[in-house]
């Protein structure tokens, strides 16, 4: 339960439909390893990617794949900007975290990787979402926050690279810094990003 990867994994791997099972098959790394056939990469509290990798997602973005980011303690601000330098990371990791624990009370339901909660009565409510720590950014130029802690930090923020898209969460969506993977909430919008990320139309082939 303390793995970086645990909760993500579990929300992929579980069906939103049980009929249709899951429409993800996640697979967990210590290294990025091949990706081909690969169409969406997370990475779960990543310190740092050596340069032959930067290059590869690069291109992997560039070529329509998408790229998610769940920020953890090990996250540096100095490996992040080469991230940035390189396209891949649309913000600036800014030094030290937020130690106050932080309501999501604005979230963006115009855009499509939120449009499914639209309505909080209904199942859509992110302000259920409590961040005890987080990492404040500061995001590129291009890039746009879909939804902010109630002191305005971003907390999921988006841009798009070539054909590739790219999500960040400020918080590694483990139990250190949050309880969020425990609500119900956490498989819907896990779920609702990647479908972003991957630009999914309704394929039937679970995505890797």
């Amino acid at each position: 339960f303390e793995n970086e990867t645990y909760f993500l994994d579990m929300a992929l791997a579980a069906a939103a439909d049980q009929l249709a099972g899951s429409p993800f098959a996640p697979e967990v790394r210590d290294a990025l390893g091949s990706l081909r056939d690969v169409k969406i990469v997370a990475l779960c509290n990543v310190r740092s990617l050596p340069t032959e990798e930067i290059e590869r997602l690069h291109a992997f973005l560039e070529a329509g794949g998408g790229l998610l980011y769940l920020l953890g303690d090990r996250c540096e601000s100095y490996h992040y900007q080469r991230l940035r330098d390189a396209g891949l990371f649309p913000a600036t990791l800014k030094s030290g975290k937020l130690p106050v624990p932080r309501l999501v009370t604005w979230w963006d339901a115009s855009h499509p990787a939120l449009a499914a909660f639209a309505e909080r009565d209904r199942g859509g409510d992110l302000s259920r979402i409590v961040f005890r720590r987080a990492f404040d950014v500061e995001p590129s130029e291009g890039a746009k926050v879909l939804a902010k802690l109630d002191d305005g930090t971003p907390a999921i923020l988006c841009a798009e690279l070539g054909k590739g898209r790219i999500a960040v969460v400020t918080n590694p969506c483990d139990r250190e810094w949050t309880d969020w993977p425990a609500e119900r909430i956490f498989l819907p919008v896990v779920h609702e990003l990647s479908d972003w990320l991957v630009h999914r139309d309704g394929e039937e082939k679970p995505v890797q």
